[in-house]
């Protein structure tokens, strides 16, 4: 009787196992949401906000009522990519949210040259110097943002992490941005004292035909072929926006970021979500 028990037990389980993986291999929805919250966890814990206690909420697309964003603000702590390009011993966090999936069985609106998500990112970066941490990264003695390490930070995340993770070719990726605006002294989300740029950014779109499976698909769902008349991560013109914040009691700094085809959407996602960031040292 008590090997019967046990028999059903694993069966049980067994059913259940199958049942779940069957469910993530045809719903790339839910396969995504499942990968997005381990992968979350997993760079979380290796992080320096966890290590030394700092909060650094920002809301995420389940904060709104619209469909627009993904439900989850992902995290992923660099492995020392960024330090070895930049040639400092930098720690970096990145935290980001892309386009809600269209349907159950579709992909991200971030792949949909027709959507306002089409290539579009928001969230955070926190940089600290670990070798000298009274420096604070992308600032001069003045206060005043050093261009081209400000730039550094969505440059590695574009060029190093988003496209190879999707199968771009390096030869075929750009990242150049040029400087509409640099608004000194902003007070925003509680503090005052950030640096707010607004850019134009040149880019790869993301919208490409696959010829083989690319890891980053399995947090964006399958690609979108591009439009007629264009080609696999045909660079465009985007819209981007960045708060900058050196916090002296933590000795890091703090980007707030969005990226978006035009600036409707980047004012929108500045009003509901970016403002609500929490920074608690």
């Amino acid at each position: 009787m008590e090997n019967d028990s046990k028999k059903k037990y694993v069966l049980i389980v067994a059913f259940l196992l199958i049942f779940l993986l069957t469910i993530l291999a045809v719903i790339p929805k839910a396969r995504a949401l499942l990968t997005v919250k381990v992968y979350k966890e997993m760079n979380k814990n290796e992080s320096i906000l966890k290590t030394e206690n700092i909060d650094f909420e920002i809301p995420s697309g389940a904060s709104t009522a619209s469909k627009d964003w993904m439900p989850i603000m992902i995290w992923y702590h660099d492995k020392g990519g960024f330090s070895r390009l930049m040639g400092k011993e930098l720690d970096l966090t990145v935290l980001y949210s892309f386009g809600a999936f269209d349907s159950l069985f579709g992909s991200s609106s971030y792949y949909n040259e027709k959507s306002p998500y089409y290539g579009a990112f928001y969230g955070g970066y926190a940089i600290k110097d670990m070798a000298n941490p009274e420096d604070a990264f992308g600032f001069n003695e003045d206060g005043s943002i050093i261009p081209h390490e400000v730039e550094s930070v969505p440059k590695y995340d574009q060029k190093y992490l988003v496209l190879p993770a999707l199968g771009c070719p390096k030869d075929k990726r750009v990242f150049e941005t040029q400087i509409i605006s640099i608004q000194d002294h902003v007070d925003y989300a509680g503090y005052n004292g950030w640096t707010r740029v607004d850019s134009s950014i040149y880019t790869n779109g993301p919208a490409h035909e696959s010829s083989e499976f690319n890891i980053g698909y399995l947090q964006y769902g399958k690609p979108l072929k591009p439009v007629k008349s264009k080609v696999n991560f045909q660079p465009q013109w985007f819209k981007g926006r960045m708060y900058i914040r050196y916090f002296d009691d933590i000795k890091m700094t703090i980007c707030l970021y969005v990226i978006c085809k035009d600036e409707k959407q980047i004012n929108l996602c500045d009003d509901e979500l970016l403002s609500h960031v929490k920074i608690k040292p």
